[in-house]
């Protein structure tokens, strides 16, 4: 069944589920009960789908083991490769998994205060972040170039710009690696799916 399908009908439950529970409330208190609470339902019940939808996309992601987050956060690549880190921070739709890729390879989905790190060859590359979930598809993305040497690290914050009803994903590269690592030393540090 898909997540779209299940969403929806726990959505429906739920209204059921409220407007039912009120309005046997209603009744064994002796109150007349007519449809005036039916809102009620039909709101947590909207509420619930949409949660679910926006969270629809979000994986299964792998811790990273204590040694990848020291060498990580004292940003030491390999030998003859460049770092890539990429932090998520943020309280707006911190839940949800934003898509992080590299040179449009899957690398990671980071829900916010998390991180991840890439070793990669030098050379120029392309990041791109976007939301998970099918309630998602009109958010903006974000995706920036950048050019790597080999024994350097590379540090992007991901942080989200509500709109109305969707929103835009912020990459903001941050030179300041003393201040970067102080930002991710209290977070999780996610395994990156191209290790």
């Amino acid at each position: 069944m898909s997540r779209q399908l299940i969403a929806t009908l726990a959505g429906l439950a739920v209204a059921f589920a409220v407007t039912f529970g009120i309005n046997f409330g209603l009744a064994a208190a002796g109150v007349h009960s007519d449809t005036t609470y039916w809102w009620l339902g039909v709101s947590f019940g909207s509420l619930t789908t949409i949660t679910m939808l926006n969270m629809s996309g979000n994986k299964k992601v792998a811790t990273a083991d204590r040694g990848a987050r020291s060498d990580a956060l004292a940003f030491a690549p390999p030998a003859g490769q460049g770092l890539l880190v990429v932090y998520r921070e943020g309280f707006m739709g911190k839940a949800i998994g934003a898509d992080v890729s590299v040179d449009g390879r899957d690398v990671a989905q980071l829900k916010s205060p998390r991180f991840t790190a890439i070793a990669l060859p030098p050379g120029s590359h392309v990041l791109k972040a976007q939301l998970a979930g099918s309630m998602n598809a009109g958010s903006t993305p974000g995706e920036t170039a950048f050019d790597l040497a080999a024994g350097a690290a590379v540090v992007f914050r991901i942080t989200l710009k509500m709109k109305m009803t969707t929103s835009d994903v912020v990459l903001t590269r941050i030179d300041d690696l003393a201040l970067a690592k102080k930002k991710m030393a209290g977070m999780t540090m996610i395994a990156s799916e191209a290790a």
